[in-house]
């Protein structure tokens, strides 16, 4: 949880806050600074079978692996690697 920094390979960095404020079965979320058309609407997360998953209005945005830093991951439907960090 706090602030971090979420990138994806073929953009500019974003600013991510994930919270443990609970909304339904997910946590709130909230992104800034970001020109990714695909991460703009971030707005919950959770982990699932040991990913972090970031969601937009439900559906899954991204899927980021807990081990390692920084964290990898990729955005859903597409082959475009992000890398999350701190």
């Amino acid at each position: 949880m706090g602030n971090w920094t979420i990138k994806p390979a073929n953009g500019a960095p974003c600013r991510l806050n994930l919270t443990s404020v609970p909304t339904l079965d997910l946590y709130k979320a909230s992104i800034s600074s970001c020109s990714s058309n695909a991460l703009q609407n971030v707005n919950s997360w959770n982990i699932r079978n040991g990913n972090i998953v970031l969601y937009a209005r439900g559906s899954v945005v991204a899927r980021m692996n807990t081990e390692g830093a920084p964290l990898k991951g990729m955005l859903e439907g597409s082959s475009i690697p992000l890398t999350l960090s701190r």
